[in-house]
């Protein structure tokens, strides 16, 4: 009986000891990662920014700020570089400011895709399982011996891309539909840059101009146009409708700008902090 007793204390006490290892193992884990993906950083109108969107836009500027600050400073990698200070610049706050800027543009468009029913909520975890149908879609026409337009398999990345590129091509037809560009607006911004719209210039670049309108036209003077065919400017009938469309999209540049400026920023520091940390030391 004392053989049997011992042995069960035995066995009772290496359940403890295990219980005890697993529970220190998971506290140590969640310690290296203290959030998860879907963790809120911030939220821009009430519309979260999770964890995993901050990561993805705060990786893709981290070799842009280096640059920055190794330019303009010559500032060397280290462990330091992210918090120390150069003339009172520090890499981690300005990265972060970057990237929150983007997204609180990002958001605004996400939401105006939401109202116009473009996009079912502007959250990241419905963006990834988008991107998970995607791709199981794409398998399943490779499977079939079917041709797929593109990579077998779509990155995160090029994903978020595409679909935001598409949402701003969509939201722009829709804010189009809703004003008009008049005549009066179409023939100023013409007769301002007159000039841009030669065809030799125009021929070669193959683009609209990138122009910006102005509150004075004087500013701006017209050459006459050339006695060459090559370089005359072309009239404006020819153009009115891309005049009317760049008009158009700087117009919708402007209303998200303007939204943007207003928007209510709501930043959780210290899982910001915690996350900026992770990605930046190249360990998420």
């Amino acid at each position: 009986m004392k053989k049997v007793r011992n042995s069960m204390l035995a066995f009772g006490l290496g359940c403890f000891i295990l219980i005890l290892a697993s529970t220190l193992s998971g506290f140590m884990m969640r310690s290296e990662r203290p959030y998860s993906d879907a963790a809120q950083v911030a939220s821009v109108n009430g519309e979260a920014v999770e964890a995993r969107e901050f990561s993805a836009l705060l990786g893709a500027e981290r070799s842009k700020t280096y640059a920055y600050f190794q330019d303009k400073y010559g500032a060397e990698d280290s462990k330091e570089f992210w918090n120390h200070s150069y003339n009172g610049e520090i890499p981690m706050e300005k990265i972060t400011q970057t990237v929150l800027k983007q997204l609180v543009k990002r958001k605004i468009q996400q939401a105006l895709g939401v109202q116009y029913g473009l996009l079912k909520d502007t959250s990241y975890s419905t963006f990834l399982e988008e991107l998970r149908i995607e791709n199981e879609r794409r398998k399943k026409e490779v499977e079939g011996g079917r041709p797929v337009y593109g990579p077998k398999q779509i990155t995160e990345k090029v994903f978020h891309e595409m679909r935001q590129t598409q949402l701003l091509e969509d939201l722009k037809k829709k804010k189009a539909s809703e004003t008009a560009i008049s005549d009066q607006d179409i023939s100023a911004f013409y007769e301002e840059h007159r000039n841009d719209f030669r065809r030799t210039e125009v021929n070669r670049a193959n683009i609209f101009p990138n122009t910006q309108p102005s509150s004075d036209t004087k500013s701006s003077p017209s050459k006459p146009s050339s006695t060459n065919e090559g370089d005359a400017i072309i009239p404006l009938t020819e153009v009115k409708d891309r005049i009317a469309a760049h008009l158009s999209d700087l117009m919708f540049e402007q209303f998200v700008k303007d939204q943007a400026d207003q928007a209510q920023l709501v930043v959780n520091d210290s899982m910001l902090k915690s996350v900026a940390d992770k990605v930046l030391r190249g360990e998420s």
